[in-house]
């Protein structure tokens, strides 16, 4: 045990687990259903001209309710959903919550292939969808289109029938055998960590809005979205797009015209768009609480959006995963962060823990990276029918045996499961953590071990580079070469030269990329995270040489040439 009874007691205590009141009770449709109650003519959904009160949301959505519990729906029965961002999509979802069932989204514009292997992994009962959605479809599972079949029956709430810990959905992600895995979370989780958030973003001026519904409901990161301005009693927006226009190209445009919003949750790589526009068109935005979540949040682009606001704005950043209700680990800051390359995750939110350890399943002691395990109420249930999986990633506590004396004790390691993340992690000593990179993202070089978050940390410090990537590629055979790719501030263009001086003060010589791209921008998921697979190829001009070339001129120097 490298620490010393103090240290212990702050990082496991002082800094984490803590505990508070939630909704323990209640579920996520109960939270809305109280909301409809207390604001029943509130705005809840625009989409273009439509808009939807709570009240017709709510009545909407009990229509469908009353008739998936006449066909037999029970608790934790599975409800595949594939249609596009519509106010019908949220009746939808809330409508199955409503009937005690757990929803599985699909997105539209998944192949086909992987759109039939989620249906039948769920063992869906019933697609949810719409006319222009059915022939990607499987043929052989029953269907309910919105456009043409909405049932039209009873209005009022029916009945509770799920309870706190029945599914709420299965969010399917990306599985390292290449087949997605469903990720199941129940009511609980997504309620404390939704509570979470009622708490600590505040909601804006009447005439503002709650969010903007921009992206895809596979996401994780869209739970927020979804249901966080429902509880607020804030108005939802689902832009419309223009042909070849993205959803978040069209959300961009919604905060441009100054229109006050409660929060907007996206990527950082989103987050470096909607920055460049600001920057570009000399305008401002009216965001009180930008969260980031998904990728490594850098000062400097906390610092370009904390100066493009003329309100109070604040900079959450959630670290967490799907397996845990969204996200676990939140900072909430309004000023740039000074004491490092990274912008702090924060700490466990209420109800959660986070334990850094190092490979003897001990506590890291402050400021040395470790492996990062989730526990605490938002915890997933499994991985839907993947039992060895599950057991692999969902592990008993390796702290729960050794807390001393009061195992029940409030503030004690005492959650009896975690979650491997597959994260490296680090407490820093303010108390917060601090994001390293992914435990599969290091790779090894001419027999050195190289984390490539740690490379990308140190590019982004340099003044005129905004984002960017660090991959090993190996574009001829046997020649592995560290490749960056980088996107730069407007109207500059680092030289090879000056960004490996740059580099050559922080790192040792293995972990120098060899090759530099600028590209305008970072390929992204739909998901909004960089799309690695869509990097160029290098090609094999040398930018580093800033003279030109000259021809061997001496015996000694044609030897050297063709022996090079």
């Amino acid at each position: 045990n490298m620490l010393t009874v103090r240290e212990r007691q702050e990082i496991l205590v002082d800094w984490n687990g803590k505990t508070g009141p939630y909704p323990d009770t209640a579920t996520i449709h109960q939270l809305i259903e109280d909301r409809v109650t207390t604001d029943p003519d509130n705005v809840a959904l625009t989409h273009g001209d439509e808009q939807w009160t709570y009240t017709q949301l709510n009545n909407r959505a009990n229509q469908l309710a009353h008739h998936l519990r006449n066909t037999g729906i029970t608790p934790d029965t599975l409800i595949a959903v594939c249609l596009d961002r519509s106010p019908d999509l949220i009746a939808t979802l809330l409508g199955i919550l409503k009937a005690g069932a757990a929803f599985v989204p699909l997105d539209p514009e998944y192949p086909t292939d992987r759109i039939t292997y989620m249906v039948e992994d769920a063992q869906a009962p019933l697609i949810i969808t719409s006319t222009h959605h059915t022939d990607r479809l499987p043929a052989n599972t029953p269907r309910l289109l919105v456009d043409t079949q909405w049932p039209n029956g009873l209005i009022d709430n029916p009945a509770p029938l799920a309870s706190p810990d029945d599914l709420a959905y299965i969010i399917y992600t990306s599985g390292s055998t290449g087949r997605p895995k469903g990720v199941a979370l129940e009511h609980r989780g997504v309620v404390n960590y939704l509570h979470w958030c009622d708490q600590n973003y505040p909601t804006t001026q009447p005439n503002g809005i709650g969010t903007i519904l921009y992206s895809s409901i596979t996401f994780d990161l869209t739970i927020t979205a979804l249901f966080l301005p429902l509880i607020q009693g804030t108005q939802l927006v689902i832009p419309h797009t223009q042909p070849g226009q993205t959803a978040f190209d069209a959300a961009i445009d919604l905060i441009l015209t100054n229109t006050p919003i409660s929060f907007l949750k996206a990527t950082p790589s989103h987050l470096e768009i909607l920055a460049a526009h600001l920057t570009t068109q000399n305008a401002t935005h009216h965001i009180t609480t930008i969260v980031a979540g998904g990728e490594n949040l850098t000062p400097t682009l906390t610092t370009q959006l904390l100066n493009t606001t003329t309100t109070h704005t604040t900079i959450s950043n959630e670290y967490g995963a799907t397996e845990g209700s969204v996200a676990n680990v939140m900072s909430l800051t309004t000023t740039p962060d000074p004491n490092g390359h990274t912008t702090t995750l924060g700490q466990p939110i209420t109800n959660t823990t986070t334990y850094i350890l190092d490979h003897h399943n001990q506590p890291a002691p402050i400021g040395i990276p470790g492996h990062a395990l989730l526990g605490g109420t938002c915890l997933a249930r499994n991985y839907h029918n993947q039992p060895t999986l599950t057991t692999q990633r969902f592990t008993p506590n390796p702290l729960h045996t050794t807390t001393t004396n009061t195992p029940n004790t409030p503030n004690t390691p005492n959650s009896p499961r975690t979650y491997h993340t597959g994260d490296l992690l680090t407490w820093r000593p303010d108390g917060t953590l601090e994001f390293i990179g992914r435990i599969d993202n290091q790779i090894k070089l001419r027999g050195y071990r190289i984390e490539l978050g740690e490379i990308e940390n140190a590019l982004t410090t340099h003044p005129h580079i905004t984002t960017t990537t660090v991959t090993l590629r190996e574009d001829t055979p046997g020649d592995k070469r560290l490749t960056a790719y980088i996107t730069t501030t407007p109207q500059t263009n680092p030289t090879t030269t000056e960004l490996r001086t740059h580099l050559q003060h922080q790192l040792p010589h293995y972990m120098i990329p060899t090759t530099y791209i600028t590209l305008n921008e970072l390929p992204l998921t739909p998901n909004g995270k960089i799309d690695t697979k869509a990097l160029p190829t290098p090609n094999h001009h040398r930018p580093d040489l800033n003279h030109t070339y000259t021809a061997p001129r001496t015996t000694t120097e044609r030897t050297l040439a063709s022996v090079w």
